[in-house]
């Protein structure tokens, strides 16, 4: 725990984290997802956020409104 404690701070300016129940790992799982599905050496995306992602992130934006 500590290593990753030491990890986050030397490379975020900020960071905050808060545990939630599983319905808001959604977005994670999804990003997860689309890494297991990498092959080696090959750029899925590189300057954005895949497009079903950011409608997971908006839903549950809406949903903690």
């Amino acid at each position: 725990m500590e290593e990753r404690k030491s990890l986050v701070s030397s490379n975020f300016f900020q960071f905050e984290c808060v545990f939630r129940n599983r319905d808001y790992n959604k977005a994670a799982h999804a990003l997860a997802a689309s890494g297991y599905e990498c092959v080696e050496g090959v750029e899925i995306f590189s300057t954005s956020v895949p497009c079903d992602v950011h409608v997971i992130v908006a839903a549950d934006s809406l949903a903690a409104e």
